[in-house]
């Protein structure tokens, strides 16, 4: 009885969300070679008064989806830059998405609730999106969310898990000041669903990813520990010390113990695209994705993640402008090998 009660409640929570806004999510499954691949994209940087750029970023994301194929898109925030009026800036980045008839979702980055909208006008708009997987909390804004992904070889079963948070923006503390971080709802919030899944998948862990624009402080520990040894395991570039929040509110310690989490993926800082093992879970930065309306110095491009339905691993690369990949490895058992 306590498993059907666990089978039913995740059942529920798919469909609340599917509820949310009145219309169906679109179908989120493993491609019938039995690959689900994604397409990271973070920080875009849109301004509105720079169509140039804008052009230049959206010709980057047609570039990306046409030369890879992916089933998915990923937007780990910072999608809007500069106080500018926006709407019609959020719309035709909106239809550039649906365009590609594949299921997205976005999450904010610190910027993008700077804009003349509010977040519940934004996040009604995004939600709203034919293609879009977002859901609105109960403010009306962009809720937390996971996407199970169906399975192609058994029906009904969702091999992979994705979670999508808010990484909200700056702290509130005076005393503590810098970036926000993930809260203890957000932890409990996780802990639950992973539970949830784990049970439902008969006590087995569901191998899951996890996207956020500010990474957390874990991301810097990782790296500097590859640095203070002779043993270099992590893969890219770290051009910046990190805007991680200068609190640790335990997400990480929270997702190791549930067990499901693999990946984690951020964007916020531009110069990084590394990948590390730590404990088990790839901390892995995307490529910038924008173009000149911001700080940057590397090649523009995005992170490409490629899972295999039925393993627990993943293969990841860097695509940039003109076609070169770069860092390409693959993440199993805790470790990565090029």
């Amino acid at each position: 009885m306590k498993k059907l009660f666990t089978v039913l409640f995740a059942l529920a929570l798919t469909a609340g969300c599917i509820c949310a806004r009145g219309k169906a999510r679109p179908e989120v499954r493993f491609n019938q070679e039995g690959e689900f691949r994604i397409l990271h994209l973070t920080d875009l940087h849109f301004v509105a008064d720079r169509p140039e750029e804008s052009e230049k970023t959206f010709a980057r994301m047609d570039y990306m989806v046409e030369t890879e194929k992916p089933d998915f898109i990923a937007i780990t925030g910072d999608v809007i830059y500069g106080k500018k009026p926006s709407k019609a800036l959020l719309q035709s980045i909106l239809d550039k998405l649906d365009s590609y008839r594949l299921p997205f979702c976005i999450v904010y980055g610190n910027h993008d609730p700077e804009q003349d909208m509010s977040r519940a006008e934004m996040s009604q708009m995004i939600a709203s999106a034919r293609y879009s997987v977002n859901t609105l909390d109960s403010k009306g804004e962009l809720a937390d969310v996971r996407i199970p992904v169906g399975s192609t070889v058994n029906p009904g079963s969702d091999p992979l898990d994705l979670y999508f948070f808010d990484s909200h923006q700056y702290s509130k503390k005076k005393q503590v000041g810098g970036y926000a971080w993930l809260t203890l709802d957000q932890i409990i919030w996780m802990r639950d669903r992973c539970n949830a899944a784990t049970e439902a998948n008969g006590g087995n862990h569901v191998p899951s990813f996890a996207f956020f624009h500010i990474p957390l402080p874990e991301f810097y520990d990782a790296w500097k520990l590859t640095e203070d040894s002779r043993k270099k395991a992590g893969l890219g570039l770290r051009g910046e010390y990190g805007g991680h929040p200068k609190i640790n509110s335990g997400m990480f310690t929270a997702m190791l113990e549930a067990g499901n989490i693999i990946g984690i993926f951020c964007g916020h800082d531009h110069d990084s695209d590394y990948i590390v093992p730590y404990y088990g879970i790839a901390l892995a930065y995307g490529r910038y994705s924008g173009d000149g309306t911001v700080y940057n110095h590397l090649p523009h491009g995005a992170r490409i993640i490629s899972v295999k339905e039925g393993e627990r691993a993943f293969t990841t690369w860097i695509r940039e402008d003109g076609g070169r990949t770069q860092y390409k490895c693959t993440f199993k058992d805790g470790k990565i090998a090029k």
